[in-house]
């Protein structure tokens, strides 16, 4: 896969599944804008390291993709530095872990907001800049098996933005086809942060369910990421893809 000549902005890529998602894009011959919320020291190491190593064009972006005016701020500064935008990986995404009798009305809002209407916001306004500025593109979407093959009350706010995703997935290839290609990952368990404090007894008996008996890598994800917004998925469109290991 090469992305020569291609600018594609991942967010939420400050750390794990984005980072490397930044990473595999830039070895790859893309210009890459990181995004991030928290993190900027984090982000702009990154950003400098990347442009270092691929010799490519980087930048770090920070950005609430809730926030519209953010998100404005975010598309005017990449038109700026960029003139164009070719890829959008929608990747920035939190989860609230609770018992399940704990979680809130403000829990559930927080999760949707980001997850749900970042991901719509996001793949509305880049949609529409990719159209203006390269003619056509991709948007690779991340989603979760939970809620599809895993099943976690205590996570049954998160698992549903993560459905939401697919469906709206489905209706952005619509809108956007035929000149952007929308798909999206449903991911398994990964070896992220957002994970690091699971106790390993429950790790090992969840990765007992799947066929690899283990969690996926960051960069695992990152090659079906930049895979689904290749040339080589070029007929891949409005597709699902589940990167889980093989649950049984």
């Amino acid at each position: 896969m090469k992305f020569s000549n291609k600018t594609v902005l991942v967010t939420g890529a400050s750390r794990g599944i984005g980072r490397a998602t930044a990473e595999e894009f830039a070895k790859n011959g893309a210009d890459v804008i990181i995004n991030y919320k928290h993190s900027s020291e984090i982000a702009n190491n990154l950003a400098k390291e990347l442009n270092e190593k691929y010799s490519v064009a980087t930048s770090a972006i920070k950005a609430d993709v809730s926030d519209e005016k953010q998100v404005l701020a975010m598309r005017d500064t990449i038109q700026e530095k960029f003139g164009k935008l070719d890829i959008l990986v929608n990747n920035a995404g939190i989860v609230v872990d609770k018992d399940f009798d704990e979680h809130t009305r403000d829990d559930f809002d927080k999760i949707f907001a980001t997850n749900v209407w970042g991901t719509l916001l996001m793949s509305k306004t880049f949609g529409k800049m990719i159209l203006e500025t390269t003619g056509g593109g991709a948007i690779v979407n991340i989603s979760s098996t939970s809620g599809m093959l895993d099943f976690w009350p205590d996570n049954i706010d998160y698992s549903a933005s993560k459905l939401a995703i697919q469906s709206m997935t489905r209706d952005l290839a619509i809108k956007f086809a035929p000149k952007i290609r929308v798909n999206a990952v449903a991911l398994g368990w990964a070896d992220t942060e957002m994970n690091k404090d699971l106790p390993q007894d429950m790790i090992d008996a969840e990765n007992e369910k799947y066929l690899l008996k283990r969690m996926a890598r960051p960069e695992e994800i990152a090659k079906v990421i930049a895979f689904l917004a290749s040339d080589d998925a070029s007929f891949v469109n409005g597709t699902v893809l589940v990167a889980d290991g093989g649950r049984y």
